[in-house]
């Protein structure tokens, strides 16, 4: 996920992956909103599948902290950083937030679905600033994050929120792949 091709000198690259352990306060943000939306949401809707959701955010956000945390200590010492778990705990964080939306969907309380919805959007925007050097990690994050919401839409039987759903994910990955080329113009100039 992480391969950023044969041709990228050694510099880059080590740039590129450092870029996935930095930006402290996206990661901060993006940690304090799941997992207080996923709190709030479990109070107005406390199921088993929202719980589990509580568990799953807290349990993956506090890994994540912890192997950040671990990893730039490593770094500092010359030591590896454990970037393939990152990377994995990275997506499953993001599918962990598409399991929200799409529970909150599900759940016809439409309080709960905005909440989930609007976070896991927002969430997209921080997923491209943290992970730029990563496109194809981006990718897949922001389709675990908002795919759901899409699936969800349509199981719900409410047409607008289908078409709305499915026109959001596209046009959002449109824009990044858009900006991931410009980036990569105006580096190579």
């Amino acid at each position: 996920m992480c391969y950023s091709g044969p041709d990228v000198p050694d510099d880059i690259r080590v740039a590129l992956i450092g870029s996935l352990f930095g930006t402290l306060p996206i990661f901060a943000g993006g940690v304090l909103n799941t997992i207080a939306v996923s709190i709030a949401i479990t109070m107005r809707e406390p199921t088993p599948a929202f719980i589990a959701w509580v568990v799953l955010e807290v349990l993956l956000c506090g890994t994540r902290l912890v192997l950040l945390v671990a990893a730039h200590r490593a770094s500092r010492r010359g030591q590896p950083t454990y970037t393939d778990v990152y990377l994995l705990l990275g997506v499953l964080w993001g599918a962990s937030v598409g399991y929200g939306a799409f529970i909150s969907i599900l759940s016809t309380d439409w309080i709960a679905a905005t909440l989930s919805c609007l976070s896991a959007a927002a969430m997209v925007g921080g997923i491209c600033f943290r992970n730029f050097g990563a496109p194809r990690l981006v990718a897949i994050m922001i389709l675990l994050s908002l795919g759901p919401c899409c699936i969800a839409a349509a199981m719900s039987k409410e047409l607008i929120l289908t078409s709305d759903m499915t026109f959001h994910v596209n046009r959002d990955t449109q824009v990044f792949w858009f900006f991931h080329k410009r980036i990569n113009f105006l580096r190579a100039t």
